[in-house]
């Protein structure tokens, strides 16, 4: 007769029989352990009614929360186990808490109804707290909703990340072709340069538009879509699908003879 699964005693058990069952265990096992509210104060109020969310829950989702600065206490907010970013968008950390309880979140539609602000800023604000599925999905809405971005955003998404990161591809590219349908001038572009875009914008404007479009003024968006989803997604939900999907030479951008 099969043990009743309420009278394990997980203390007691040496070694899982398979490895899901080790990792519910494992958790288990943390659960029991101490493990204390983070407090998290945003908004005006912040310090009448700050947010409270479970530290090991942040460590699962957040390099930041689990890296070995944060868990040997080598800085006040470590210590106090408190959180006061004021520089931080707070409707960003409204959506990340959302996102961090359903675990799931409409980002296209966002995107489509309220522009791009807040999922650029929800990928700089993971960006930084290194919070990896939360940022390939506000990735993934921004390619798939094909947003415009204002001079401004694209100053924030340059500042907001590091050399490299597929958002920046994302700006850069845009860019390139709302300057050639005249949505934008290269002038209004002017406030970006120190920032690392002039180099991409420059590569992309050779690379990125085949020259058929450079003769006829006619511009397809985002050649490279499938090419930046596959950089976006190392963590996402979508990797398994979206890695088997082959690239064509439309997606890739290529001039067909």
């Amino acid at each position: 007769m099969d043990q009743d699964p309420s009278a394990l005693n997980i203390d007691e058990m040496a070694v899982a029989e398979t490895p899901i069952l080790e990792e519910i265990i494992n958790v288990a096992r943390t659960l029991k352990k101490h493990d204390r509210p983070i407090k998290i104060y945003i908004g005006e109020d912040s310090r009448l009614r700050p947010f409270s969310v479970q530290e090991s829950i942040l460590a699962g989702v957040s390099t930041y929360f689990a890296s070995d600065a944060w868990r040997e206490r080598t800085f006040k907010e470590a210590i106090n186990g408190e959180l006061e970013p004021k520089e931080d968008d707070s409707d960003v950390w409204h959506l990340f808490l959302h996102w961090l309880i359903k675990h799931q979140v409409d980002f296209i539609e966002l995107a489509n109804t309220y522009g791009p602000t807040l999922l650029v800023r929800s990928v700089c604000f993971a960006e930084k707290y290194g919070i990896l599925e939360f940022q390939n999905d506000a990735l993934i809405a921004l390619v798939e909703a094909e947003c415009d971005y204002s001079p401004e955003l694209m100053g924030e998404a340059f500042e907001g990340t590091t050399e490299g990161h597929p958002l920046r591809t994302l700006v850069a590219e845009r860019a390139v072709y709302n300057v050639a349908a005249r949505k934008l001038a290269v002038e209004d572009l002017a406030g970006l340069d120190g920032l690392g875009f002039f180099p991409l914008y420059l590569d992309f404007r050779e690379k990125l538009i085949p020259i058929k479009y450079k003769e006829s003024r006619k511009f397809e968006p985002y050649p490279h879509k499938a090419e930046i989803l596959h950089r976006v997604v190392r963590g996402s939900r979508l990797q398994s699908l979206l890695l088997h999907a082959p690239l064509s030479g439309d997606q890739l951008g290529t001039d067909a003879t």
